[in-house]
């Protein structure tokens, strides 16, 4: 049965496309939504929502669960330019939602030749702050399609599904 119902806050574009990638906690106490079509151009944690200076640059917005009411904690945005692109295309939270990881492979760099990151964020009791942002070890094309997290945030996965360098290993992992 549905026990609640998330919306988009006033401030969100009807365009941005809120609730296209969702994540939640495993203990069910932080919610991630992303609206990868935000067009605020502004950078950073809390970052201004109002401002339309750029298309497409995307958000995440973080919810927090207080018994059975949802309450918005945080407009989240990347603090690089170049990561403001579908920013909240694909999530990923930890089993307590403290460490939330963003997929963008749309980002393109030029000084990396490459395309697609993914940013790191970890909350310190109701304060988020961007603590990774993820780039390839060598040039990929759409790095951060898909994104994962351990349970205790720590460990780090990051789809490339159009990767067509380098060389693979058929030997299991230890």
């Amino acid at each position: 049965r549905q026990q609640t119902y998330v919306k988009a806050p006033a401030a969100a574009s009807t365009a941005s496309r809120f609730g296209a990638e969702v994540a939640l906690s495993a203990d069910g106490s932080t919610l991630a939504v992303g609206a990868p079509y935000d067009p605020s151009g502004a950078l950073g944690v809390n970052a201004d929502p109002t401002d339309r200076s750029r298309t497409n640059a995307g958000a995440v917005h973080v919810f927090v669960r207080s018994g059975a009411t949802w309450a918005k904690e945080a407009y989240l945005k990347p603090a690089s330019r170049f990561a403001a692109v579908e920013f909240g295309r694909s999530l990923a939270l930890s089993k307590t939602g403290d460490t939330l990881i963003v997929g963008v492979p749309e980002d393109w760099n030029p000084k990396f030749d490459s395309s697609g990151t993914a940013v790191v964020f970890r909350r310190s009791g109701t304060r988020w702050v961007e603590e990774a942002y993820l780039r390839p070890s060598r040039g990929s094309v759409a790095f951060g399609t898909a994104v994962a997290l351990s349970h205790d945030g720590d460990t780090a996965v990051v789809g490339a599904p159009e990767d067509t360098g380098g060389t693979g290993s058929d030997k299991p992992c230890d």
